[in-house]
């Protein structure tokens, strides 16, 4: 019984039969099995949501199950498209769980022992007395306002899905990116270790004092050492306890400890009420006559003491609020259990704070609520003693093994995420319910260090700017998430607003900076995490985080402005279309020359993409396209250094066809490529068809595509062919009738014809792989100091030197090369006074190809050598270049010492400048100095002369040589070179400037005529535009056959012109030892010297 697409459009279940099936369905792991079908859907379920790997997951029906097995939607269907294990025998994993703690034993009794601690019993009195009733109020309120927010923003985000160990480590993970929540969670984690100094050192405090009041004074020491050692003896008696019993112990001794906190409670509010005049010896005074309440409303802080030094002390007592979340994996509901939990604790601790500050400051002296050295207010006040002190014990120790707990499995879950390699071997767990060994150590170590500071005033500040920093970003999260407007930001809390957030986090800031040492320090730790993580860790997650929505938010918004602002030539950027060949593969891409030459191109940080054309049917290879995305994507991704490009494919049966789509389609908005680049078809003679006369462009993609099933398999097996060197590109291999070779010269014009019907400039580079090597060779053994083109401070002439003259800048360059960089250079660098040989005339066709106003007098034809030797000379001894400080009268003049420059023709300016142009050229042109030669013949808009430029701002090319040259003829030498300097001085391009004389040659050689009539397939005859590029490409082979990158203008493919011998004209124009890249602008102006 087979799949009928159309009853599965139609929502019918069944296919075929009388239907006696359709009504039975069986549900089994969350999928439903229709039996007179030959497909099941998936009931909606969350196994299908779990993440992959997760235990109970299961994978939901792919597309291409349920449309059935389509040719090239990757083959069979899955007859069972869930998780083996929810139907097989086999066995279900089962999962390690928690100890599933709820609501009020998990959450709201650790917060609330945690809040009620130390600082409640041992400082809270020193606070009133310094700052009085009201100000304490105050800083109650506002600790209780900050804790409250960052809750309620806590809240929003631990309900916006299932929160897994780690805490508020794991939400602004999650929230905010692996960068921050690093930074954070191991700062949040050391904040933690911290505190449990904290609460051991007030432990060991008020053991003192105990003993001191029972015990006649016992002393071991010293009251500083002794109280350290009891905060230490008291710190290993809690680890040893986590590492018996774990969290389930310390729940069980946490609810102990809750029963004595309320009863030294209740001890405390009974005695207030049992004050008499004979307590005024003690410093306390009875309630009924106003007590000391008069005097203990205002501050009087003590010398050195501020409000924010009370606030830093009493800060970290509300810090607890997140001593359930730190537990978070060992909840039964998370999501439910910490809102809830931490509010009530907040809610219940303020009161208990706000009325025992309000008891201390009425009923105790000031001098009192200020020694806390020798007495504790709180003791002295309750109706028992014995109790408040049993108070002050359980408030410590429960706080303490609170921290001792949590702050472990923090640092388990940053270990487990492998954010910071160093921290690996702590992401190891020991017994049933996965107790962190290794971090209870280093906590504990931690611990011990702080401890021996052996003072509560020193600690609590130290942490205070952890806790806050934390509690900014838990605000930010918030309300980034919000912001970002991403769908999946859907809290299950209602109580929140992100305005109340970001004011949560301003305060958490702006108290901080209150102690702007410490806040320096923590944001200089953080700042340093944050770092690490993003340059060198460099982790493998992608969490979704809130700065990705912004991100995307922000482009979205970018390309809608782009859109309405009209384009500017000062604006232009080269954004480039890099177009694969049909025979290289999205698996080999961080291999193709092209593509890593395009990036060094890219200084004008334009967009590049590069496109490829699988040549198939959509129907039958659309499996393909995202796999060739992502591979793609991945390999750009993963270079050395990495390639910031984008990837587009499409699916054509044609491969000219298929880039035609690229043109089209490729971009958004103003964010569209305006440069096509393509490899040079170096086998394009072997190609076959080679178009002869004019015709109109064929779609031959089509009929060498077409074939059966086999032919599609083997499409999709050429995905993964390996593909030689882009210069050494062979014809397709094998029996693939798909594809066709590098050699298609006809779809090789077509497709460079399509890029410039559709307005967009076209670069053409031959030997990138070569070039791709050359500057990976440079960039690894060439030093920084190789790059520099010598300076005068750099030559050591060993000539006498002639006096300094002054010398325009770009004087320096009139001649092409010295003999020293290019052998063929010495036969041709000739006294330019003496008379050319024969050669080819400008015909007026010639003439408007090169743009040239003036020309031979005679119009065409050869000359004779005497006409010509005349000419010649008459017109040099008139030469412009005499007037040479006239004509270079605006440039920038500098000294150069030049060496003593031989047989100096007195009677010719013109050659004492070829000279001095060439002892330059022989100081500069080093060896190990690379040039970039610049053919710019025709004008194209500037894009000839802008690529180079863009070129050397990548820091391979940064010091190469710049040269742009120019071809003239006769007696226009130096007027063409004035011409070009100032040209480039005006777009502020800085290059030497060569005027070649494209008459020094005799006739065309023998061999380029023979060569091009060999590859055309046609006679030269008297076309003067062959003959033109013929003379440019010896021209070109001359003088920049050493340099080690050529740019030379394209010539247009027009379509009165056979294809082949267009090709033939690049071929030979290209035909040079170093790589050749072929530019030709869209005819608009991408170069401007307006402001």
């Amino acid at each position: 019984m087979s799949f009928s697409l159309e009853r599965f459009a139609r929502g019918e279940p069944g296919h075929g039969g009388d239907g006696a099936h359709d009504s039975h369905s069986e549900t089994h792991g969350g999928t439903m099995h229709m039996h007179a079908g030959s497909y099941r859907e998936p009931l909606p379920s969350t196994v299908f949501y779990r993440r992959d790997h997760s235990i109970g997951a299961e994978a939901r029906p792919q597309l291409k199950d349920l449309l059935g097995n389509m040719r090239g939607m990757g083959g069979e269907s899955n007859p069972n498209p869930t998780n083996p294990n929810a139907e097989g025998g086999g066995e279900q994993k089962v999962a390690k769980k928690g100890y599933e703690f709820g609501m009020w034993e998990g959450v709201f009794v650790r917060c609330l022992l945690n809040i009620l601690g130390v600082i409640m019993f041992l400082r809270l009195s020193w606070i009133t007395g310094n700052a009085g009733i009201a100000i304490t109020f105050a800083i109650i309120l506002c600790s209780a306002l900050v804790t409250s927010i960052t809750t309620l923003s806590l809240s929003a985000i631990c309900t916006n899905g299932e929160i897994a160990a780690g805490g508020l480590y794991f939400m602004i993970s999650r929230s905010l990116g692996p960068e921050f929540g690093g930074a954070i969670g191991l700062t949040f984690f050391m904040a933690n270790s911290v505190s449990v100094a904290l609460y051991v050192v007030g432990f060991g405090e008020a053991m003192v004092l105990m003993l001191d009041e029972y015990a006649g004074g016992f002393l071991m020491a010293s009251e500083a050492w002794d109280r350290t050692i009891y905060a230490l003896i008291a710190m290993f008696c809690l680890t040893g306890v986590a590492l018996s019993g774990g969290a389930r112990l310390e729940i069980v001794l946490q609810k102990m400890l809750t029963v004595v906190m309320v009863l030294a409670l209740l001890s405390f509010f009974v005695g207030v009420f049992l004050l008499d005049e004979d307590d005024e010896d003690r410093g306390l005074t009875a309630l009924e006559g106003g007590g000391a309440l008069a005097d203990n409303v205002g501050p009087d802080f003590e010398p050195g003491v501020t409000w924010m030094t009370a606030f830093g002390v009493f800060f970290p007592a509300v810090t607890g609020i997140m001593a359930g979340a730190n537990i978070s994996g060992d909840l039964k509901e998370p999501t439910k259990a910490i809102p809830k939990g931490t509010l009530y604790a907040i809610g219940a601790s303020t009161i208990i704070y706000l009325s025992m500050a309000f008891f201390l400051g009425a009923v105790t002296t000031r001098a009192t609520l200020v020694d806390f050295e020798n007495t504790i207010a709180v003791v002295e006040i309750s109706a028992v003693p014995a109790l408040v002190y049993a108070g002050i014990f359980a408030a410590t120790l429960s706080s303490a093994l609170a921290q001792l707990i949590g702050a472990p499995r923090i640092l388990l879950a940053i270990a487990q995420d492998d954010l910071f390699p160093f921290l690996r071997p702590f992401a190891q767990t020991w017994g049933d319910y996965d107790e962190p060994l290794r971090g209870y150590i280093v906590t504990l170590f931690i611990g011990f260090v702080t401890t021996l500071a052996g003072d509560l005033n020193s600690i609590s500040p130290l942490i205070t700017n952890f806790f806050l920093l934390s509690y900014a970003l838990v605000n930010y999260a918030c309300c980034a998430a919000t912001l970002g407007k991403s769908p999946g930001w859907r809290p299950g809390y209602r109580y929140w607003n992100p305005w109340v957030a970001l004011l949560g986090a301003i305060l958490c800031f702006a108290i901080m900076l209150t102690w702007w040492i410490a806040a320096a320090a923590t944001l200089v730790i953080c700042g340093g995490l944050y770092k690490y993580i993003e340059l060198v860790s460099k982790p493998k997650v992608n969490w979704g985080s809130a700065g990705q929505a912004a991100m995307y938010l922000k482009a979205v918004d970018a390309v809608h402005r782009l859109e309405k602002i009209p384009g500017h030539v000062k604006n232009f950027r080269p954004e480039y279309l890099i177009i694969l060949p049909k025979t290289t593969h999205v698996d080999h891409l961080h291999e193709d020359g092209l593509v890593h030459f395009t990036s060094h191109l890219n200084a004008g940080q334009g967009i590049v993409v590069v496109g490829h054309v699988i040549l198939g049917t959509f129907a039958e290879d659309v499996a393909l396209l995202q796999e060739a995305r992502d591979v793609g994507a991945h390999n750009l991704s993963h270079c050395t250094p990495p390639i910031k490009a984008l990837i587009d494919v499409v699916i054509n049966p044609s491969y000219v066809e298929g880039v035609r789509m690229l043109l089209q389609l490729c971009g958004v908005g103003k964010l569209r490529p305006n440069t096509c680049m393509f490899h040079f078809p170096e086998h394009w003679r072997a190609g076959g068809r080679i178009q002869q006369q004019n015709k109109p462009a064929e779609n031959k993609g089509s009929e060498s595509d077409e074939g059966n099933g086999e032919a599609s398999a083997s499409r999709r097996v050429d995905l993964r062919i390996d593909v030689e060197d882009d210069a050494k590109a062979s014809p397709s291999r094998g029996s693939n009738p798909g594809l066709e070779a590098d050699a298609d010269a006809d779809a090789f014009v077509d497709v460079v014809r399509s890029a410039f019907g559709a307005g967009m400039g076209v670069c053409v580079v031959r030997k990138a792989g070569a070039l791709r090597a050359v500057a990976r060779r440079w960039q690894e053994n060439m030093s920084a100091a190789k790059w520099r083109i010598p300076g005068r401070g750099d030559i050591n002439f060993k000539e006498p030197l002639t006096p300094k003259r002054k010398m325009t800048k770009r004087k320096e360059v009139f001649a092409p090369e010295s003999p020293k960089h290019s052998p063929s250079l010495a036969k041709s660098l000739r006294p330019i006074h003496e008379s050319p040989p024969q050669g080819l005339a400008l015909n007026p066709e010639e003439v408007k190809l090169m743009g040239e106003e003036d020309g031979p007098a005679d119009g065409g034809g050869r000359q004779s050598g005497g006409a010509s030797a005349a000419n010649d000379k008459t017109t040099n001894s008139n030469s412009s270049s005499v007037r040479f400080q006239e004509l270079y009268a605006e440039d920038l003049d500098v000294e150069l010492a030049l060496p003593a420059t031989p047989r100096v023709d007195r009677h010719n300016s013109n050659g004492d400048l070829a000279a001095a142009a060439r002892s330059i050229a022989n100081i500069k042109a080093a060896e190990d100095v690379p040039t970039i030669d610049v053919w710019w013949l025709v004008d194209d808009g500037g894009l000839t002369i802008l690529l180079p430029f863009l070129l050397r701002q990548h820091q391979i090319w940064r010091g190469a040589r710049f040269r742009v040259l120019s071809i003239s003829s006769k007696n226009k030498l130096t007027k063409e070179q004035s011409r070009m300097t100032r040209l480039l001085a005006k777009f502020r391009i800085d290059a030497e400037v060569v005027v070649v004389d494209r008459r020094t040659r005799n006739a065309l050689g023998p061999r380029t005529v023979e060569r091009f009539e060999h590859l055309s397939g046609t006679t030269l005859g008297n076309d003067a535009q062959a003959r033109y590029f013929l003379n440019v490409s010896e021209l070109i082979k001359e003088e920049s056959s050493r340099a080690t990158l050529v740019f030379v203008s394209l010539p247009i493919p027009r379509f009165a012109m056979p294809n082949a011998r267009w090709l033939a004209y690049i071929d030979l124009l290209t035909d040079l030892e170093p790589p050749v890249v072929l530019v030709r602008g869209n005819q608009e102006s991408v170069l401007t010297f307006y402001s």
